[in-house]
C-alpha cells in the first residue's frame, strides 16, 4: 500500500521493506506502520477486505489509551500491546515518537518469535520514520506567503 505523502522518498522504500520482509515469516499475515493520528504509512500482507483505515484509527486511539493509562500508573510508558483471541493475535508496538506498528499474526506464530522480529527491526523503521520527520519540517508550506490580511480578503464565492 503506497501513502501519497511518502511514496517514492528512500525512507519510505526501506519501511516498506521492513514490512514486506515481516510478512515473509510464516504465520504473519499482515503488517502495517502507522503514525499515531492514525496515518497509514506503509502496509503488507493480506489487506484484501479489511478496512485498514479503520483499523489503524482504532490501534492509533488503543496506542493512546496505553499512553494514559501509564501516566495513571507512574509507568514510563505501555510500548507493546497484544491481542489475544483462539486463532489470531496482534502485537502492537510503538516506535520512535509517532509510529505504532502492527503485526497480525496466526496462534502457530510464537509471540517470542515475532517480538523477537520486531525488535531486529525497529532501529531501522526508527531510524527512517526520524529521517521522514526532519525532512517533513524541512518542507515549507504552500500556504506560508500568504498574509491573514490576504485571506480575510479573499472572496469565497460570497460567502
Amino acid at each position: 500500500m503506497n501513502s501519497s505523502h511518502f511514496a517514492g522518498h528512500q525512507e519510505y522504500q526501506i519501511l516498506q521493506s521492513q514490512c514486506d520482509e515481516l510478512v515473509r515469516e510464516e504465520g504473519i499475515r499482515l503488517v502495517f506502520l502507522i503514525h499515531s493520528t492514525g496515518q497509514i504509512i506503509v502496509a503488507s500482507g493480506k489487506t484484501e477486505g479489511k478496512d485498514l483505515t479503520g483499523l489503524a484509527a482504532l490501534f492509533a486511539g488503543s496506542m493512546a489509551g496505553a499512553i494514559g493509562i501509564s501516566k495513571i500508573f507512574k509507568e514510563p510508558d505501555f510500548s507493546t500491546m497484544i491481542y489475544e483471541g483462539p486463532k489470531e493475535q496482534v502485537l502492537m508496538s510503538a516506535i520512535a515518537e509517532k509510529g505504532i506498528l502492527i503485526i497480525h499474526f496466526d496462534r502457530a506464530r510464537a509471540l517470542g518469535w515475532v517480538r523477537f522480529l520486531v525488535k531486529k527491526r525497529v532501529h531501522v523503521i526508527a531510524g527512517q520514520l526520524e529521517a521522514l520527520k526532519v525532512k517533513y519540517a524541512q518542507l515549507k508550506s504552500p500556504m506560508s506567503d500568504v498574509s491573514e490580511e490576504e485571506i480575510d480578503d479573499f472572496n469565497f464565492g460570497g460567502f
